[in-house]
């Protein structure tokens, strides 16, 4: 059985960590109805689009924060390596990904109970996408947990003649010693480089137009950015490279006074990466 100090530990952990999932939605969603608006769409089908796609990938998220602090309560408290411990970690995780989603689904409706242009059936739409991408990362990480499961059991067993250690996964990792060496595998799909240069495309146009940066700073910033796009669609990914990219370009925004959609819309595509670290140092807060 898994140890309640586990439970305990995450449940906390996603419970403040929630706060600031919140208000990054609340400025990408305020941001898709800005845009919605601007385009005179305010009340059509692109705008319930845009905050499909927002709260799909903020439930993604969560669910990948979830399982990052799950590692981390395991490092706390080391649990047996048996099948009933890995079952109660998926339906932890479940449990915890569930508990987001009808938040979610309750702040969609809260937002909406009153906007007639929207009507009920774009909401029970959206409702029913949170519960299919629910249903969805519950397969996704149930594989995940169990993937993770064997490795730690792999790595619990000593290996002759091995004088570093191999690790495949979004994990951090800090290796000590005169001989220690790591190798880490970091696996983005498709839709997280989407989201990246997304956010690096609305990173750009608020510093290109910002009056507060000077000429060359702000063509060096820019360069920053543009070479985040390149190193974000190469195959292989470059954590250190990207981490540092990352750190400068939030560094730049915290000076502008209008950047807290481009920072949160950053915020938020960084953390599926992990980038060999956790998300929030890779991506400063405001």
């Amino acid at each position: 059985m898994l140890d309640e100090r586990v439970t305990q530990f995450v449940h906390e952990a996603v419970r403040i960590r929630a706060r600031e999932f919140d208000q990054d939605l609340a400025m990408r969603l305020l941001s898709v109805d800005t845009e919605a608006a601007l385009a005179g769409q305010a009340g059509g089908s692109g705008r319930a689009k845009g905050y499909s796609v927002e709260l799909r990938q903020d439930l993604r998220n969560r669910a990948h924060y979830i399982f990052l602090e799950m590692q981390r309560a395991l490092n706390l408290y080391p649990q047996p390596l048996d099948e009933s411990v890995r079952n109660y970690l998926v339906g932890l995780h479940i449990t915890e990904v569930r508990a987001q989603c009808t938040e979610l689904q309750r702040k969609v409706q809260e937002r909406f109970k009153n906007a007639a242009a929207f009507g009920t059936s774009p909401v029970n739409s959206l409702c029913s996408q949170l519960n299919d991408e629910c249903a969805h990362l519950g397969e996704k990480y149930t594989l995940e947990i169990g993937v993770f499961w064997q490795t730690q059991a792999q790595r619990s067993q000593p290996v002759a003649g091995t004088a570093g250690v191999v690790i495949q996964g979004n994990v951090a990792v800090v290796q000590t010693g005169a001989y220690a060496s790591s190798t880490v595998t970091v696996n983005v799909g498709t839709e997280d480089r989407d989201a990246m240069l997304k956010a690096l495309d609305r990173v750009s146009a608020q510093i290109k137009y910002s009056k507060q940066l000077a000429d060359e700073h702000r063509r060096q910033v820019l360069e920053v950015v543009e070479h985040a796009k390149q190193a974000t669609r190469q195959e292989r990914l470059n954590p250190t490279l990207l981490l540092g990219m990352f750190t400068g370009i939030c560094e730049t925004l915290q000076t502008l006074a209008a950047s807290q959609l481009a920072m949160a819309a950053l915020r938020a595509a960084a953390l599926p990466w992990h980038c060999a670290l956790r998300a929030d140092i890779a991506v400063p807060r405001t």
